[in-house]
């Protein structure tokens, strides 16, 4: 099977987790930006172009264009979910999942006590309990060291809403 041609045999995300996640990332930007923790991003948190190089400040793309990096870098990391994850995980559980490689990374999901617990199939408290140890940036660069990012922590909220519940909120949406 040729590598551009999707393996027909590993779990996607679905439309509605598709559109979610890319509300969850600010939506499709044009422009280059700078996110929470000062890394240069274009379209919905795409911090890397297809052949490696990194966004740059000043970088400008059409709405097509920021679709195709979505879509491509969402790619990586269904495979990854998809890999790690125990069989048996689908639908809203898998968005969930995927949402949460995408934002924290692929080394990061793969060794993280939350992969862990879903494969060993925890009692969901436990679950939501992993999902909230994310909630660690380095957003303030007057201050050394990590800090808890309100936003992260609405966003992994929304990550366990889907999880646990299949409910697709966005970050406006959560009550704590």
């Amino acid at each position: 099977m040729s590598a551009d041609v999707p393996d027909p045999l590993f779990r996607r995300m679905s439309a509605d987790g598709a559109a979610w996640l890319g509300q969850l990332e600010g939506g499709l930007k044009l422009r280059a930006y700078r996110d929470v923790v000062n890394v240069w991003t274009l379209s919905a948190g795409v911090t890397c172009y297809p052949d490696g190089r990194r966004v740059c400040e000043g970088d400008e793309c059409s709405p097509s264009e920021a679709l195709s990096l979505f879509c491509g870098a969402l790619l990586r990391f269904e495979q990854c979910v998809d890999h790690a994850a125990r069989p048996g995980i689908y639908g809203g559980q898998f968005d969930s999942l995927v949402a949460c490689c995408y934002n924290i990374g692929e080394q990061s999901f793969r060794t993280s006590t939350l992969l862990k617990f879903v494969n060993a199939d925890v009692p969901l408290p436990r679950i939501r309990q992993q999902f909230l140890r994310w909630t660690l940036a380095d957003t303030d660069p007057n201050h050394e060291g990590l800090e808890h990012s309100p936003g992260l922590r609405r966003r992994r909220l929304c990550e366990w809403e889907l999880y646990s519940r299949g409910v697709y909120l966005t970050q406006g949406q959560i009550r704590e």
